[in-house]
């Protein structure tokens, strides 16, 4: 399996040629996403330092993160991991972990400060897995929902 998988910032050209696959995946942690909305959002993100890291095994995409570039008062330059999910059939092949050490190295490469990221509260796993290479709670994400 190693031998086969590919993990790499992609294009939006890529992105474009793939979108049903990448919205497959994200749907799988935002089940009310209509097709439309992932759209709609992703051309949206693309234009704000929004981009895509895929890992692909023998040439499918299996797992993605999206990540947000930028800085911040208390952090300087960031890496935001959003949307990181790998698919339910490829999970246990540590794929993941893969993943996120090329994260962690791409975000050394690039001189940022510092990783953030912000995962569901009953997304144990997500906790689980984030502890494991050392991402600390900080604060808590707060959301105010307009109706």
């Amino acid at each position: 399996m190693e031998n086969n998988l590919v993990i790499k910032k992609i294009n939006n050209d890529q992105i474009n040629q793939n979108l049903s696959t990448i919205f497959d995946l994200i749907k799988q942690l935002n089940e009310d996403l209509t097709y439309e909305q992932f759209e709609q959002y992703l051309q949206n993100m693309l234009k704000m330092n929004y981009f895509l890291i895929t890992a692909t095994l023998n040439n499918e995409i299996v797992a993605i993160c999206g990540c947000w570039s930028g800085y911040r008062f208390y952090c300087g330059k960031y890496l935001e991991i959003d949307n990181f999910v790998v698919s339910e059939k490829c999970r246990g092949q540590k794929i993941g972990d893969k993943m996120i050490k090329f994260l962690i190295n791409l975000a050394k490469k690039q001189n940022y400060q510092k990783m953030t990221l912000a995962a569901y509260l009953e997304n144990k796993s997500a906790h689980k897995f984030y502890d494991k290479y050392g991402f600390e709670y900080w604060g808590y994400h707060r959301v105010l929902v307009f109706k």
